[in-house]
């Protein structure tokens, strides 16, 4: 559980011991929505009030997934290197997927991961 908003669901192993797949399942209240930033692309999606998102981490991950409060209203989600996340919503549909095998360009003035 994640301060009483997201749930974790690990899935079993896909590969032997070297891949994983989680999922996460984010609830926003019914009160408002909540920005859910996905880092390191910047791509913000919209967890509308009442609805929820499925985030589905699948690879070789050897990093931990990151998820933290930014505001009241937003969260920021760290893709772990070597994996995919996939955002799925309550019809099935995919939101986005974030391949960290191809990273995307470091932005001017930024410094690389």
């Amino acid at each position: 559980m994640l301060l009483g908003w997201a749930s974790v669901r690990e899935c079993p192993l896909s590969h032997a011991l070297v891949s994983v797949r989680m999922e996460v399942e984010c609830h926003a209240p019914d009160e408002h929505a909540v920005a859910l930033w996905i880092e390191p692309w910047g791509d913000r999606v919209e967890v509308p009030p009442g609805g929820r998102l499925r985030l589905m981490f699948e690879g070789d991950m050897v990093e931990s997934v990151v998820i933290q409060w930014m505001e009241e209203k937003a969260l920021s989600v760290g893709v772990p290197r070597y994996s995919v996340l996939r955002v799925v919503n309550d019809a099935g549909d995919v939101l986005g997927e974030y391949d960290t095998n191809t990273l995307p360009p470091v932005p001017e003035g930024g410094r690389p991961i």
